[in-house]
C-alpha cells in the first residue's frame, strides 16, 4: 500500500529543503506533529505503521524512494524493531532516523541489546538525556511536550447545568487495566512476581533513579531474574514495574480529592477507590481531539499528577488545560518550574499532604484562577506549542549536521 503524502512548497530561496517522512499510527501526537509541520510549511509524507513488519518495511522503502525524505521521524520508536532490521535498512540508504520518546526510555529501549548507530533521540524527560546518549552515537535533544492551540482553544461554555460541570476533576486512567493486560500477555516466573510489589513500592518513592539501577541494589536476586528474561519479556517486565508504580502514585494522589466529590474521567477501577465517598461521578472516557478542550473549562480546578517513570517530564495536562481556558493544579517539579513561572503561570502542590489545602485555596479565589490561566495561556502560545517543538527539533538537526535540515525553517509559526 503506497504511503499517503502531504507536501507544501516552502520559500527557501533554492536551499535544500527539509523533507520529513513521518511514521503514523493511532497515537495522539501524530496529528499534532503533522499539523505543526504543515504550519511551518515543511514538506512531509506519511507512512502508516502496519502490524506485519514485512508489509511495513516494504511500504517504508517505497515511501523513501518516492518522496526522497531528508530524515524519518517516528514517535516512541514506532516502526523500529528491537532487532535493528529496519534501522539497518535505513542506514544502508543513508536516511537518518529521529525518534521523539514521550514515554519511559526504560520501556521503549528495554529490549535493545546494545547501542544503536544512525538514530537521533529526542525525549520529553530531561532525566533520560544521559541514558539515551549512551544508546546512540548522535546528540540527544530534550524536547518537552506542548499543545496544539488549534485544538485546545477556549470556547463559549454551555448555559445552565451540564454533566461535565464540577468543582474538581481528574482525567486519567488508574493503570490497573494496563497492569492486568501485561500480566495476561506475558508468562513471568512466579518467583519474580512474588517480590515485585515490594520493590516497586520502594522505587516509586525514588523514581529519579532508573528502575533497573535501583533494583540491582535493592533486590539483586529479583534484578538477576529480570535480566535473565529474553529481551522482549524483560522489556515488558520493566514496563509492568513502572505501570504498577504509576498506579500506586496516581491512586494515592487522586484519592486525596475525596473531600471535593470529584468528577473522574477514567476506568472503572476508580469506582472502587471512591466506593465510600458520596457524590463522586465518573465518565468512562472523552475524545482527546474533540471533547477535552470543552471539558476542562467546566471544572473550577483540574487536578494533575505526574507518573514516576518520567521524573523530569511535564505531562500533557499542564499545557492543554490552560490553552483551552481551564485552570490546573499540578505537582511541583523542576521540569514544570523550567517552563512556567510558578505562582503566576502555574499553581502547584509541594506534596500529597498539600493537595487538599492547595485546591481549597484555589476554589476560594476565582479571580486568581482566571489570572493564572490567562498568564499560562499567554506563555503557552508564545513558547509551548507543537510548532515551537518542531522548530526546536529541526534547529537541533541543523546544529549537529544531521539530516541536512537546518537553516530551512521559514518565519511562519515562529
Amino acid at each position: 500500500m503506497p504511503p499517503s503524502s502531504t507536501s507544501h512548497a516552502a520559500p527557501f530561496g533554492g536551499r535544500q529543503k527539509a523533507r520529513v517522512l513521518l511514521v503514523t499510527c493511532r497515537y495522539f501526537l501524530i496529528r499534532e506533529i503533522a499539523s505543526a509541520l504543515d504550519r511551518l510549511r515543511i514538506p512531509f509524507a506519511e507512512v502508516p505503521l502496519e502490524d506485519d513488519p514485512k508489509a511495513f518495511t516494504a511500504a517504508l522503502c517505497e515511501a523513501v524512494s518516492a518522496f526522497r525524505p531528508t530524515f524519518l521521524l517516528t514517535i516512541n520508536r514506532y516502526g523500529l524493531d528491537d532487532t535493528g532490521m529496519v534501522l539497518d535498512i535505513l542506514r544502508k540508504v543513508g536516511l537518518p532516523v529521529v525518534s521523539w520518546l514521550v514515554d519511559s526510555d526504560t520501556i521503549l529501549l528495554g529490549g535493545l541489546a546494545e547501542p544503536e548507530e544512525g538514530i537521533c533521540y529526542a525525549t520529553c524527560d530531561k532525566a533520560a538525556v544521559d541514558r539515551l546518549a549512551a544508546m546512540s552515537d548522535l546528540p540527544v535533544l530534550h524536547l518537552p511536550l506542548a499543545t496544539d492551540p488549534d485544538v485546545f482553544i477556549p470556547s463559549a461554555p454551555p448555559k445552565g447545568e451540564h454533566p461535565w460541570r464540577s468543582r474538581v476533576s481528574f482525567v486519567g486512567h488508574s493503570w490497573a487495566d494496563s497492569v492486568a493486560r501485561n500480566l495476561q500477555a506475558y508468562d513471568y516466573p512466579s518467583e519474580l512476581l512474588a517480590s515485585l510489589d515490594l520493590a516497586v513500592e520502594a522505587w516509586e518513592r525514588a523514581p529519579e533513579i532508573p528502575f533497573w539501577d535501583f533494583l540491582e541494589t535493592f533486590d539483586p536476586v529479583l534484578f538477576e531474574g529480570g535480566m535473565a528474561l529474553e529481551p522482549s519479556r524483560r522489556k515488558w517486565f520493566g514496563a509492568l514495574a513502572l505501570w504498577k508504580a504509576a498506579g500506586m502514585r496516581r491512586v494515592r494522589a487522586v484519592s486525596r480529592l475525596a473531600p471535593f466529590s470529584p468528577l473522574i474521567v477514567g476506568d472503572a477501577h476508580w469506582d472502587g477507590v471512591f466506593k465510600d465517598v458520596g457524590g463522586v461521578r465518573r465518565l468512562d472516557s472523552l475524545d482527546y481531539d474533540t471533547e477535552l478542550s470543552r471539558f476542562y473549562p467546566l471544572s473550577e480546578v483540574v487536578f494533575n499528577c505526574t507518573s514516576p517513570q518520567m521524573s523530569m517530564a511535564v505531562n500533557q495536562r499542564a499545557f492543554d488545560v490552560p490553552a483551552c481556558g481551564g485552570f490546573v493544579v499540578s505537582e511541583r517539579s523542576p521540569a514544570l518550574e523550567a517552563l512556567f513561572d510558578i505562582g503566576t503561570e502555574a499553581v502547584c502542590y509541594d506534596s500529597e499532604d498539600d493537595i487538599v489545602a492547595t485546591i481549597e485555596e484555589c476554589l476560594a479565589n476565582r479571580f486568581r484562577r482566571a489570572a493564572v490561566t490567562r498568564a499560562a495561556r499567554k506563555r503557552i502560545l508564545a513558547e509551548h506549542t507543537y510548532v515551537h517543538r518542531m522548530r526546536s527539533l529541526l534547529d537541533h538537526l541543523h546544529l549537529f549536521g544531521i539530516a541536512g535540515s537546518g537553516g530551512l525553517i521559514p518565519e511562519i509559526g515562529r
